[in-house]
């Protein structure tokens, strides 16, 4: 939902003897996708003045979660989830978050008279920082970005580089090329921007929406047509009025055809809104929400409808305002809906701002800029150049990929070194050591990333070895039990960890959409096979429901177990068991012949299947 009380383009706060400039909407630097200046910007339109000075935000103190500072405030316990200090014009100078016993700093260094964002400093609580570097041309649009980490272990780890290449064209249109070096220095993606007037496009590979154009309507740019969102063949067109408020939203399959559609109508000078969706193909009426905004537009009230004209639960916000229509208390609550009957409402979330505002010539906090490291400017200009050396490299690679000129397994037997074991193409992508039967000698078990393609991405295959003799052997080797690296669904790679524990090798995978789902593997030498001992299986929908599975395959117990689920907020949830249910089915499976989800276990009573 656009704000009414959009911010002017331009904005000039005077203090004795500075002059703070807020970087216009329609700027290069505020449309390319850099999160570190996204990041500088984000409260921008948080608050209905400016001249912010602090921002303290609490939550109110959930039942069963430690906190070590608790405040009482109206009679209540809160936690403090967040403090921020601002420039004049919104930008942020300092962020600090808080969850649970853990704490995170981030601080803003502006140049002199606080006009351009030069770095930003991270410091978590496992004393890393992380500095990210912003370099400017002499029209002041960002060029590089560049990160790297002091850890205890190293004082300057290099994390990655952004290179902007802009080329202007007889001032009229400006060409944004930006090229990512990830931490390996090789170029991981390009993007590329074309501003013209009144418009600019997007092309991003690595983003779900791989083209886009936007229009400047209302003193912004909105997006107005993307193209391949999500899905390659996928078209998005947008509309608006003439505040900018969103109209429609269609998507279009190939062919022109009509996928699916949303409409926006507003009332009460925006301050009503309806979103109505369409089913069949985008021409049938499906459900509806209804949203409602007060004088300030912060939300107050929102009720769907489902296609049947069944009405959902109706959520609530009460806002308390100070004198400067800043919200600095805000509560949330959940009014159930059953059968067109609504119950009692219920608090969901309490939150408390404290706000501090600049006091007649006070200036922002400014912190002295760290001395940019030697290093940062030599490898601007070499991580380029290694990085076309490496890609010839890829090239030469991918060649003999495409050629098939790769082993399918490993094939040496013995040596000293366990990396000698390692197929040419093939990445070690976890190794560990341990004791995996009761004779004494060493044992490591190593997952390898391999170049076989499958239609869930990269193989895998997991090595056993086995020391002798002062020489590494290796025991045995299998592609099944460690999921490809595409076969996690919506989460990407699925693979978490493989451990030795208590003489077995443990193997947990992760994965999933809006449903999601995890396993957990342990595999023990019986009888000179390598065998899948137990399994422990998670799915569900945060927040909606879960299924867990408890198998031990040697003693045949199996537990099964439904909970519904319901959230509050981030830092709390409540579980209701819905059911339990204990089977004793004895199995044997191979470790060769497991594959991580497709096992299936059956329970007659429920008639429901688990795979695990």
């Amino acid at each position: 939902m656009k704000h009414l009380c959009s911010i002017s383009a331009l904005i000039f706060v005077f203090l004795p003897f500075f002059v703070y400039a807020q970087e216009k909407k329609t700027s290069v630097n505020m449309n390319i996708k850099n999160l570190t200046l996204r990041d500088a910007y984000e409260d921008l339109d948080a608050y209905q003045s400016k001249n912010v000075y602090s921002v303290s935000t609490y939550k109110l103190l959930q039942k069963g979660i430690f906190y070590p500072k608790p405040k009482k405030i109206n009679n209540r316990l809160f936690q403090l989830d967040s403090y921020r200090e601002y420039l004049p014009d919104g930008r942020k100078t300092l962020a600090k978050y808080y969850v649970e016993n853990a704490e995170g700093l981030t601080k803003y260094y502006y140049d002199s008279v606080f006009n351009k964002l030069l770095l930003t400093e991270n410091i978590e609580t496992t004393k890393v920082r992380t500095y990210r570097w912003l370099f400017y041309n002499q029209k002041s649009d960002l060029t590089d970005e560049f990160q790297y980490a002091v850890t205890p272990e190293n004082p300057f780890e290099y994390r990655s580089f952004i290179r902007n290449n802009i080329l202007y064209w007889l001032g009229k249109d400006t060409r944004v090329e930006i090229v990512t070096y990830n931490d390996k220095g090789v170029a991981e993606k390009t993007d590329l921007y074309v501003f013209s007037s009144g418009f600019y496009t997007a092309s991003l590979p690595s983003y779900q929406s791989k083209w886009q154009k936007f229009k400047i309507l209302n003193g912004e740019y909105r997006p107005v047509e993307t193209k391949g969102f999500i899905f390659a063949d996928r078209s998005v067109y947008f509309t608006y009025d003439e505040q900018g408020y969103p109209l429609t939203e269609i998507w279009y399959k190939p062919e022109n055809k009509l996928e699916n559609q949303t409409e926006y109508y507003y009332y009460d000078n925006h301050h009503e809104q309806v979103e109505q969706k369409y089913q069949s193909l985008g021409t049938k009426k499906a459900g509806r929400t209804a949203r409602k905004y007060d004088k300030f537009n912060n939300l107050v009230s929102e009720q769907s409808i489902e296609y049947t004209g069944n009405l959902l639960d109706l959520k609530l916000i009460e806002y308390l305002y100070d004198d400067k229509g800043n919200w600095i208390e805000k509560k949330e609550f959940l009014q159930p809906c059953t059968n067109g009957q609504f119950g009692k409402k219920e608090l969901t979330s309490y939150e408390i701002r404290e706000i501090k505002y600049y006091q007649p010539g006070q200036l922002p906090t400014a912190y002295k800029l760290p001395k940019l490291p030697g290093q940062v400017n030599e490898m601007r200009k070499s991580i380029p150049r290694q990085a076309l050396k490496k890609q010839r490299e890829v090239n030469e690679i991918n060649k003999d990929l495409k050629a098939g000129n790769f082993d399918l397994e490993i094939s040496i037997k013995s040596s000293t070194d366990l990396a000698a074991f390692t197929p040419k193409y093939w990445t070690v992508n976890q190794t560990v050591f341990g004791n995996l039967d009761n004779v004494a000698g060493d044992e490591a078990v190593v997952a390898y990333d391999t170049p076989s393609e499958s239609q869930s991405g990269h193989q895998r295959c997991l090595a056993i070895y086995k020391k002798e003799n002062k020489q590494w052997v290796l025991w045995h080797q299998t592609g099944a039990p460690v999921m490809s690296d595409d076969a996690g669904g919506m989460m990407g790679d699925p693979f978490q960890s493989v451990k030795i524990e208590q003489k077995s090798i443990v193997i947990t995978h992760s994965g999933g959409s809006r449903q999601k789902w995890n396993y957990i593997h342990r595999y023990q030498l019986i009888n000179n096979k390598w065998s899948l001992i137990s399994a422990r299986s998670n799915s569900g929908i945060p927040c909606e429901y879960w299924i867990s599975m408890d198998y031990n395959l040697i003693s045949g117990d199996a537990t099964i177990s439904k909970v519904v689920q319901r959230c509050a907020d981030r830092t709390s949830n409540q579980e209701k068991l819905l059911w339990r249910e204990k089977l004793s089915i004895k199995k044997i499976l191979l470790m060769d012949d497991l594959i991580p989800g497709e096992n299936l276990l059956q329970l007659p009573r429920r008639k429901e299947n688990i795979y695990y």
